[in-house]
């Protein structure tokens, strides 16, 4: 008896070393299911460790308050327990080119996760009072700079009509290439989507030449673990981090189900169920089984469901949100009533360096059907990107892209997959004087080709942590944000500036 007890402290103490080693957090708050209070902010910083401070959150962005001159930032790994939640902001449509929709409640600040993971998520969405959107944030938006001069320009002008919507879609279907009956699709799901939405009403001031692509300030998700379930059987969004994205995404993995089976129409993607034409999602990962099943229309994505894109002619090839350097894990299943892609469901074509090792991509429980692509399921193009097509597997998809002969990117074998994403281990504590390399973490996980480099490495605090090579330096006691950037990978090549891939790690320096 004495011999097992000594055997179970030595253990116990082994565990503490190493967890202590590791860096890693002892705590986990487990959720009640009550909603506490938001804590103050230490300058614009608000720090998070309960599923209760997590609801309160919730209920304030809901309630109108978009915390968009604060970043919230997790303390502590967080589990709700599988208590009904409600997603942080809801999005029910653009109704105005000139002035947001009074009934959305969008989140616009940054939430920084630092590596922490949220668990037990339950979203079940059965009435449009939390609108659109289920997920763990329901409608992120960003801040727009000149906001008032816009809307005052666009304001001169009217909304576009139900035909001009359509005919501007044609246009555009056919200035791509598409032969007339494809095109004749395309601008139907796409006017569909606008007519159902509304007009977005930044889209609409850029499309009419009035001001130039707003700049994203905030309105951002980042570095941040989900795993739990979602569900939405009354309106159209279901994913697993923000539902309704006119924002960035960035650094970030769900593992989990999400599913809409509203009646009319479906969007589904792992981390984003539809996402505006300035928004982004950047280096994140899913583990996922989506489902879509909307009676009209449905789009079903690992990774996103649909691109919400502008309404004219001049928008074309311009305005369209961007995916890079995104993962989807083997194991998961995409099923979509329509469109289904093993990364984006529909209507992508800024879609860089992503790498999909999804087991199945079915069109309704079938391994058949038009609109169905190994990275996108109807109507889009993709920049070196890669999916698996296991021999005879009738499971994955033949092409790229639904609809198109394209098997630029194809591979056969999971392993020759390239990395399309890197994470960082994170929070991390060093002491002073201490140094700590950081561990990193590559997606798909099964890949085995085009391991990248970080030659660039940066600290936001080097008073507190300084870094070299991916060795953080203690130097005085605090907390600093740890980036790596510039990987050199053939499979990561360059794309637009404001899509550059940055892992971050949130680093403590103890005395």
């Amino acid at each position: 008896m004495k011999l097992k007890k000594h055997l179970a402290l030595i253990l116990a103490l082994a565990m503490l070393s190493a967890a202590a080693l590791s860096g890693a957090a002892f705590a986990e708050d487990t959720w009640n299911g009550t909603v506490g209070t938001v804590p103050q902010p230490v300058g614009d910083i608000i720090t998070i460790t309960t599923g209760a401070q997590l609801a309160a959150l919730a209920a304030d962005v809901n309630s109108g308050n978009t915390y968009k001159d604060n970043t919230i930032r997790l303390g502590d790994d967080i589990n709700l327990n599988n208590h009904s939640w409600t997603p942080i902001g809801y999005f029910t449509g653009y109704k105005s080119p000139t002035l947001p929709n009074p009934d959305n409640k969008p989140f616009k600040g940054i939430f920084d996760g630092a590596g922490h993971t949220i668990r037990g998520l339950n979203v079940a969405v059965t009435n449009m009072n939390q609108g659109h959107t289920a997920a763990l944030f329901g409608y992120v938006e960003y801040v727009k700079q000149n906001q008032t001069k816009d809307k005052a320009l666009a304001a001169a002008r009217p909304a576009p009509s139900a035909g001009e919507i359509w005919a501007a879609a044609h246009e555009e279907a056919l200035a791509r290439g598409l032969a007339p009956e494809e095109a004749n699709i395309f601008a139907m799901k796409r006017a569909d989507a606008v007519e159902t939405f509304g007009v977005n009403p930044y889209a609409a001031s850029a499309a009419r030449g009035i001001a130039p692509p707003p700049v994203v300030s905030k309105g951002t998700v980042k570095n941040l673990i989900v795993k739990g379930s979602v569900s939405n059987t009354a309106g159209g969004g279901a994913s697993g981090i923000v539902c309704w994205n006119d924002g960035k995404i960035q650094n970030c993995r769900f593992e989990g189900t999400v599913s809409a089976t509203q009646s009319l129409r479906a969007y589904v993607g792992g981390v984003s169920s539809l996402i505006g034409e300035y928004a982004s999602i950047q280096n994140c990962v899913t583990s996922v089984d989506v489902t879509a099943l909307g009676t009209l229309y449905s789009y079903g994505g690992g990774i996103l469901g649909f691109c919400y894109v502008s309404t004219t002619s001049s928008d074309i090839f311009d305005a369209y949100g961007s995916i890079a350097n995104c993962s989807v894990e083997q194991g998961s299943t995409i099923n979509s009533q329509m469109d289904a892609g093993g990364v984006i469901g529909g209507f992508a074509y800024k879609v860089y360096n992503c790498s999909s090792a999804a087991s199945n991509v079915l069109v309704n429980g079938q391994p058949s059907g038009t609109y169905r692509g190994g990275i996108v399921g109807g109507f889009g193009a993709a920049t070196n990107c890669y999916w698996h097509k296991g021999t005879n597997n009738i499971y994955q998809p033949t092409y790229a892209v639904g609809g198109t002969t394209i098997t630029t990117g194809r591979k056969s074998t999971a392993a020759s997959l390239p990395i399309a994403s890197v994470h960082f281990a994170s929070p991390l504590s060093v002491s002073v004087g201490q140094n700590k390399t950081i561990t990193r973490s590559y997606y798909p996980s099964v890949a085995g080709a085009n391991t990248p480099t970080l030659p660039i490495w940066a600290s936001d605090k080097v008073s507190v942590a300084t870094v070299s090579s991916g060795v953080v330096h203690g130097v005085s006691p605090g907390s600093a944000t740890i980036k790596g950037s510039g990987a050199g990978s053939p499979a990561w090549q360059p794309q637009q500036a404001s899509m550059c891939v940055m892992p971050e790690c949130y680093v403590t320096v103890t005395p």
